[in-house]
């Protein structure tokens, strides 16, 4: 161990439990070199990207009275909703899980309001409405007759019953009336459709006559009052009420009944998995479907609503099992349950699978289903403080710019493309392979996609050569200036992004004075997918439908931008970066000015206190300009 390092097991127990399958012995090294801090300005990042001399403006110039906020503002507001001790005081296993603390005390420290005004983006789960209904089926409706009620009218039972009955007029309506003429009538008027039985009932009353208080109708040479009538037919009191009214006001028909609308508890429901399926689904790359973890039970999330409910409201509050199951099945399709575990696995879910496959033992089946809850609860927390980040930078353009970036999936932009089936004669060997990788830039400016042909290596240069296209495009688009925090959320992929490289360039952009502040976070492994990937299933649905055999055809299909003048910033950054270990233990990273210095911290989850580093990442500015990837191959 060099001299000056950062070790981890100095952190403290709450750090433990959220350093994510990296070992207590792992350890930041940073070797101190003694040089002074460069206070230049930021020429020479700028440099890097623009040839032609355009300059970013940095945030020290910048002239907004947003000033000297800091991510303070932000985690005191996520402490708002997340207790800094929720997820400490506790033994953890490997993954993070708690072995002490509750489901319950979890749910009490998790706001579950949703902010007013929140734009509607790929990333938010929303209920859909049902299919509409054919035509036919309302063409139906209007012809069909009421089998069941035809039935009951005409069975042996109903119509005995009904030559029991006495008429109140005192001319003895029923006593000319045998078993064979009710149950002929009733079948003569039970055949006909709705809309058909209220005009006939319309035409008896208009041709009735009234004597005294009594209303006689004629049927079939039969004179009888309101009530025999009524007991023929085996209609209620009701619907000779309407027809009388239909008669009065001369109306065709009755107008039919009112939709149903939903009731309180179906439209809470419909809220409650929106906001689950919001934190816990994983959007696909290449459809527009909502995952849920592998081995979801939607019985389990079914007692989970219920359980939540009765926390945050009373016991009769939430609906039926059937209900829960109906609404899913109507309002929420596109919700659905992964059938196998084909995305990187996440290390905690699998080994309690597994523990879950291996026990019949309902108290230690219980104890693991515990285990998983919390875990999907801190990944869920994860998620969140993501989304609070991007809903700063969307509501404060001028002082917050949050980005995601991702790299699509190179199996579905190979060149030629054809939609359907691939044909025999082309090979996989034989087409271009090509790859996209994707930026959401929320609040300025939104989905953007850049192109390669794998012609450079997938390593730190892209994930930074792209970063930087983007920061040009949106200074561009702002009159030359930028906001002075900057979040940037990508996924744990060590070879492009969770790397000293990409430390040391986010350092660099603040002790350049581009920014005042910039964070670097990642999701926990296996729970990634976020709204970029909901963006890359628009690309993939264009190219369902679409056959793409040139390279320009794809960039206009996908409004992307090839990658050109790509800079090899790992190799101007390496001279100048002291030695750093242990990077891919932390899930959050900031680096913020000082008055001489560039200050570094970091920590495990979220709900963590930050947790400074010692020295810089960087020796010193480098100098003079990276060479370009083109320049090196020529050479």
């Amino acid at each position: 161990m060099c001299k000056h390092s950062i070790d981890l097991r100095d952190l403290s127990d709450e750090d433990h439990s959220v350093m994510y399958y990296s070992s207590i012995e792992d350890e930041i090294l940073i070797t101190r070199d003694s040089s002074s801090e460069d206070e230049a300005g930021m020429s020479r990042v700028s440099s890097i990207e623009d040839e032609d001399g355009m300059s970013l403006v940095s945030s020290s110039d910048h002239e907004s009275n947003i000033g000297d906020k800091s991510s303070t503002e932000i985690d005191q507001h996520m402490s708002t909703t997340v207790s800094p001790n929720s997820l400490s005081n506790t033994s953890s296993d490997e993954g993070g899980i708690s072995l002490d603390s509750s489901s319950e005390d979890l749910l009490d420290e998790i706001d579950l309001s949703q902010d007013n005004n929140i734009d509607q983006d790929l990333e938010l789960v929303n209920a859909k409405l049902p299919p509409p209904r054919n035509i036919n089926s309302y063409i139906f409706s209007e012809v069909c007759n009421g089998r069941k009620m035809k039935s009951k009218a005409t069975s042996l039972l109903s119509v005995k019953s009904a030559l029991k009955e006495k008429c109140v007029c005192g001319q003895g309506c029923m006593k000319n009336l045998n078993f064979k003429t009710v149950r002929d009538l009733r079948n003569a008027f039970w055949l006909n459709s709705k809309t058909m039985r209220m005009q006939l009932l319309r035409s008896y009353i208009f041709n009735s006559h009234k004597y005294g208080k009594y209303r006689f109708l004629k049927v079939e040479q039969m004179k009888l009052c309101s009530k025999a009538f009524r007991i023929v037919l085996h209609i209620n009191k009701n619907t000779f009420s309407r027809a009388l009214q239909m008669s009065e006001k001369n109306i065709a028909t009755i107008p039919g009944k009112k939709p149903r609308d939903m009731s309180e508890k179906t439209l809470q429901l419909m809220s409650w998995l929106e906001e689950y399926s919001t934190y816990h689904g994983d959007r696909m790359p290449d459809t527009s479907d909502i995952l849920l973890p592998y081995r979801t039970i939607k019985s389990d999330l079914y007692y989970k609503y219920v359980s939540e409910t009765r926390h945050y409201t009373s016991p009769e509050y939430s609906v039926s099992r059937a209900q829960f199951f109906k609404t899913w099945k109507m309002n929420f399709p596109h919700l659905k349950i992964k059938k196998t575990n084909s995305f990187s696995k996440c290390t905690t879910c699998t080994t309690l699978e597994r523990m879950l496959e291996k026990t019949v033992c309902i108290q230690t089946r219980a104890k693991y289903k515990k285990l998983k809850d919390e875990h999907n609860m801190r990944q869920m927390l994860e998620r969140k403080y993501y989304y609070k980040k991007r809903d700063a930078s969307r509501r404060n353009p001028d002082a917050y710019m949050s980005l995601i970036i991702d790299g699509m999936d190179q199996s579905k932009t190979n060149l030629p493309h054809f939609t359907g089936r691939l044909p025999k004669n082309i090979r996989e060997t034989d087409l271009l392979k090509t790859h996209i990788t994707g930026v959401i830039n929320h609040g300025h400016g939104g989905f953007q996609t850049y192109i390669d042909l794998n012609e450079y290596p997938h390593d730190p240069n892209l994930t930074i050569n792209v970063l930087l296209k983007v920061l040009k495009r949106t200074a561009e688009q702002q009159g030359n200036q930028l906001p002075q925090m900057l979040y940037i959320q990508a996924d744990n992929c060590g070879r492009e992004n969770k790397n000293r490289y990409m430390l040391a360039f986010c350092e660099l952009l603040v002790t350049e004075r581009i920014f005042n502040e910039v964070h670097l976070s990642f999701l926990i492994v296996g729970h990634t997918h976020e709204d970029v990937d909901a963006a890359f299933s628009k690309v993939a649905d264009k190219l369902r439908k679409t056959d793409v055999e040139t390279v320009q055809k794809f960039i206009d299909l996908v409004d992307g931008k090839m990658l050109d003048n790509m800079y090899d910033v790992k190799s101007w950054l390496s001279p100048e970066i002291k030695s750093l270990t242990g990077v891919s233990g932390p899930l959050h990273y900031k680096f913020c000015k000082a008055a001489t210095k560039t200050d570094g911290f970091y920590k495990g989850a979220q709900s963590n206190s930050w947790i400074p580093m010692e020295y810089t990442i960087l020796k010193t500015i480098p100098k003079n300009k990276p060479k370009t990837l083109a320049q090196i191959i020529q050479t």
